[in-house]
């Protein structure tokens, strides 16, 4: 049988020491980014967090234009007539057009407020235009 002599007891300890401290070194998931790695991403996370500032200080588009103001108008005025006997069936109708254009009647009443009555006013002719044009499509 294979005896240790006292003697190679310090050589078994430091080579134990070695294999444990050299498989401690090894990175695994988790455990610190090295340096280079570490100024990439940081210069990444800078520029991503420049283009969100960038992307936050252009206005957003107004949802309501004055293009989608008059359609959306026009056509409120066409399904209340087309629907004068039940106003609450046109009344669906209408949301269901706001819903598929993305819109609420607040926001059509917020544009209102943003350009003010007499501007709605200056409207009228082009909203009259608008139900002309969609009469047609109305009266099926």
């Amino acid at each position: 049988m294979f005896r240790f002599s006292n003697r190679f007891i310090p050589v078994v300890v430091i080579l134990g020491l070695i294999l444990i401290l050299s498989a401690g070194a090894c990175r695994t998931k988790g455990q610190a980014v090295p340096e280079e790695e570490t100024a990439t991403t940081e210069e990444e996370a800078a520029a991503a967090e420049a283009e969100a500032k960038e992307a936050a200080s252009k206005p957003a588009p107004p949802k309501v234009t004055e293009e989608k103001y008059i359609e959306m108008t026009a056509r409120s005025v066409l399904i209340r007539q087309k629907h004068a006997e039940d106003p609450i069936l046109g009344e669906k109708e209408i949301e269901t057009l706001l819903e598929k254009a993305e819109l609420t009647m607040a926001d059509l009443k917020e544009y209102e407020n943003k350009i003010g009555l007499s501007n709605v006013d200056l409207l009228q002719p082009k909203i009259q235009e608008k139900i002309q044009k969609l009469l047609p499509e109305y009266q099926k």
